[in-house]
C-alpha cells in the first residue's frame, strides 16, 4: 500500500546552472499542454512590464526570460529537484536513501503553477510564473479545472496526504480519495 502525497511548488526554483542533474531531450506530454503554449505566446508578445509582473517582479530578469521562453529546448530536471523552497529544504530529498527517493518518485505529486499536477520524477524545465499571475489556460483555476479528470483518476480510491498550500487546495479539491488527510500549515 502506498499513500499519494500532494505537495506545492515553492517560492524558489533551481536554475539549470544550479541543478545537480539535468535531462536533455526528455520527452514530456506536459510541455504540449494548452497552458504551456499560451504561456510561451505570452512571453513572446507581452510587454516587459507585463512579463515582469507575471514573474512577480518589478524588473524583468533577462536570464529568467530566456530560460522561460525556451521551455522546449531547456535542460530538464526531475520536478522534485527543480523546486528549492522551504518545504523542499525540509524534505531534503538529496539525503534520503534510494528506497525513500523511489517512493517519492512514484507517489509525490507537485501542484505546479504551469504544468498542473506532476509526479516527482517528471522532467521539467526551469520556468518563472508567480502564483496568482497566470492568465487564460495558465491561470491557476483554469489549469486545474482543465486537468481535474486526470488528477481525479490518479487519486481515485487512494489514500492521500495533502501538504499543499491553500491556493492549490482551492484550485483542486480532492474528492475521490479512499482516505484524505490535509495538513494545514
Amino acid at each position: 500500500m502506498s499513500i499519494k502525497i500532494l505537495f506545492s511548488p515553492s517560492e524558489g526554483k533551481n536554475k539549470p546552472q544550479n541543478m545537480t542533474k539535468t535531462l536533455h531531450n526528455a520527452s514530456s506530454y506536459i510541455l504540449d499542454s494548452q497552458a504551456v503554449r499560451e504561456y510561451m505566446v505570452f512571453l513572446q508578445t507581452a510587454s516587459e512590464k507585463e512579463i515582469a509582473s507575471l514573474f512577480g517582479s518589478k524588473i524583468l530578469d533577462m536570464h529568467d526570460l530566456a530560460l522561460s521562453q525556451n521551455l522546449l529546448a531547456s535542460p530538464r530536471v526531475e520536478a522534485i529537484r527543480l523546486y528549492s523552497g522551504v518545504g523542499y529544504k525540509a524534505l531534503d530529498f538529496e539525503t534520503l536513501d534510494s528506497k525513500a527517493r523511489d517512493y517519492l518518485y512514484k507517489n509525490l505529486y507537485i501542484f505546479s503553477n504551469l504544468f498542473g499536477a506532476v509526479r516527482a520524477d517528471e522532467p521539467l524545465p526551469y520556468y518563472n510564473l508567480h502564483q496568482g499571475k497566470g492568465i487564460g489556460a495558465f491561470n491557476l483555476k483554469n489549469l486545474y479545472v482543465n486537468s481535474k479528470a486526470k488528477i481525479d483518476e490518479i487519486l481515485s480510491g487512494e489514500e492521500v496526504l495533502d501538504l499543499r498550500a491553500e491556493a492549490y487546495i482551492k484550485a483542486y479539491k480532492c474528492e475521490y480519495a479512499k482516505q484524505y488527510c490535509q495538513i494545514v500549515f
